[in-house]
């Protein structure tokens, strides 16, 4: 696959910048991502220069210092090999991969790292456990060549001229796309929210299935916290065991359409939940997914535990049990990825602790104060990239400091900072 990325930027801190930072997921594996060419668009003229890698950084070194406002274009040109995908096989490994039926492209190109006043490029040691990334909202124009029977799952499409469509998607944190010739798509609305799901063959029941269940998730989790983001929303079966979130698209599980057997008590059904909660937490509230992974994580997995009280009342022992209490997590709930040796035991323990840890505080607070205390932390950080501090400082407002340290001692390793004063 060839590719050609342009970004443009502009200092948006009161720090010179001597490099920009970019994360490319893809250069962790050995033969799938190639760095062709790079160049830099500043003050009209043109430089070719060779960055400096750094794991999967990408140390772009600028002819001179970027002050507070000022724009600067990068061009980039790339190629990637994909990988083939294990059926079985748990992400991120794979996020940008194929199958025979289905391409995902997730996690596939260079992103900007955050960056933090005073602080410099917010950079990481890359390690292939969960959702490795740490994402800053920006705006995509994508153009994609494809024969014209390929079908697109994608947000944002702008036009469709046959074996060129191009996209345009606003504030989100990552542009990512799957592709097959046996997508069927399933279409649907939640007030003036497209949905449309895409399933391949043989799965067209379950992905009916799942376009009602995310009609529901939709309106409770606009209820519970805030607006829906996007004008549209897609699910795209993928080739693999996991699943995943990105702006206005979720990959889900083709084992968990393969698997569903007709009723909410399945991963289907529970993975749908999960990842449609996830626009609100890691998408407009985002968070720092390699250290603090719990803070969207745990918002996924309670909303699960919310969306089946709801509506599927009858099944919540169930949901205990078959997400959370058979796998008998262990440990604590503010881990990083670099605690786990793989993505299995990380989402099996981290996400059930978690869990079990916001299912006791909203024992604490009561079940309506908790609730309230959930979109208050929303709406404090939409947009933002927040930090545990960040919770336990709203969460302050509704439960005393010792009840908190009361529940992060049995679920913290640390005592938050914002939980230290009296």
């Amino acid at each position: 696959m060839q590719v050609e990325q342009t970004v443009n930027l502009a200092n948006n801190s009161t720090d010179s910048w001597e490099e920009i930072v970019f994360n490319v997921s893809p250069a962790y594996w050995p033969n799938i991502f190639s760095l062709e060419s790079l160049e830099i668009a500043l003050d009209g003229v043109t430089w070719s220069t060779e960055p400096q890698w750094t794991s999967t950084m990408l140390h772009v070194s600028l002819p001179r210092p970027l002050d507070l406002d000022e724009a600067i274009t990068i061009n980039l040109a790339f190629s990637l090999s994909l990988p083939t995908l294990d059926p079985y096989g748990w992400g991120p490994a794979g996020n940008a991969g194929w199958a025979p039926d289905v391409t995902q492209m997730g996690d596939w190109y260079p992103a900007l790292v955050p960056y933090q006043t005073g602080r410099g490029w917010h950079t990481w040691d890359y390690k292939p456990v969960g959702d490795p990334v740490r994402s800053i909202l920006a705006d995509y124009d994508i153009t994609i060549h494809a024969p014209a029977d390929i079908t697109i799952a994608a947000p944002g499409i702008q036009s469709d001229n046959g074996d060129i469509k191009t996209y345009r998607l606003e504030q989100a944190r990552a542009f990512s796309f799957l592709a097959s010739d046996q997508y069927t798509r399933l279409e649907g609305n939640v007030g003036d929210i497209a949905i449309s799901i895409y399933v391949t063959a043989g799965h067209q029941e379950s992905g009916t299935i799942v376009l009602e269940e995310v009609g529901r998730a939709i309106t409770l989790f606009t209820e519970l916290f805030g607006p829906y983001p996007y004008p549209e929303f897609i699910i795209a079966e993928n080739g693999f065991l996991t699943a995943n979130e990105y702006s206005a698209l979720v990959a889900l599980s083709g084992f968990a359409f393969e698997s569903y057997q007709g009723n909410a008590e399945s991963l289907l059904v529970a993975l749908t939940a999960h990842e449609v909660a996830h626009q609100w937490w890691y998408g407009v509230v985002g968070n720092d997914q390699v250290n603090e992974p719990w803070l969207d994580e745990a918002m996924a997995m309670f909303c699960e535990l919310l969306y089946y009280e709801r509506h599927y009342p009858e099944s919540v022992d169930w949901w205990w049990f078959y997400r959370v209490d058979q796998w008998q997590p262990q440990g604590f709930v503010d881990i990083s990825v670099h605690d786990f040796l793989d993505s299995k035991t990380y989402v099996h323990n981290m996400y059930g602790v978690a869990a079990r840890f916001m299912s006791d505080l909203r024992n604490e607070m009561g079940a309506d104060t908790f609730l309230t205390f959930i979109h208050d932390y929303y709406t404090r950080n939409i947009n933002q990239i927040a930090t545990g501090n960040n919770f336990f400082t709203t969460a302050r407002s509704y439960l005393p400091a010792t009840t908190l340290r009361t529940l992060t001692d049995t679920y913290f390793q640390q005592t938050p900072s914002a939980l230290m004063e009296p």
